[in-house]
């Protein structure tokens, strides 16, 4: 018994003083957290008024219209949440890498070498520079890698 009530005092003692030490740190992360929120509300306004977003690994068409054009960068985009449903011309922008559509089939996957021929730097010589008519349907998933820079063209 002598133990348990010299337990739970030791654990009283502990709690308070983690208590007690800290709010300064609390009060000091409440501000950082508003005002980051303030930022991204900022960010989010001027992201609304334009059509594409770019960060550092995916540039993507927020409110595509039917005949939308997406320029992607490496990364990985669903269909149809970062882009809509369609038949599509793929263009090598710039850069050099891979475009891959996994479409759930092993046999009608696509894993396409591209670049732009003659460029410096090219780790693929035997790539495309345009695949024509890539259909996109819900549930494909895309990836890009490398530093490829691709246009999505609806047809």
């Amino acid at each position: 018994m002598k133990r348990k009530f010299i337990t739970i005092a030791m654990m009283i003692c502990v709690l308070a003083g983690l208590t007690a030490c800290g709010n300064s740190d609390i009060e000091a992360l409440k501000k950082d957290v508003e005002e980051l929120k303030a930022q991204v509300a900022a960010l989010s306004s001027t992201a609304s008024s334009d059509q594409t977003v770019k960060n550092d690994t995916q540039t993507v068409a927020t409110e595509p219209s039917d005949d939308a054009a997406y320029t992607l960068s490496a990364g990985d985009y669903e269909v149809p949440g970062d882009i809509a449903e369609g038949k599509y011309d793929v263009v090598c922008v710039s850069g050099d890498g891979k475009f891959k559509v996994d479409t759930g089939d092993v046999l009608s996957n696509i894993n396409e070498a591209m670049n732009i021929p003659g460029a410096e730097g090219n780790n693929y010589p035997n790539a495309i520079q345009k695949r024509s008519n890539t259909t996109l349907s819900n549930g494909y998933k895309v990836t890009i890698s490398e530093d490829l820079v691709v246009q999505l063209i609806k047809k």
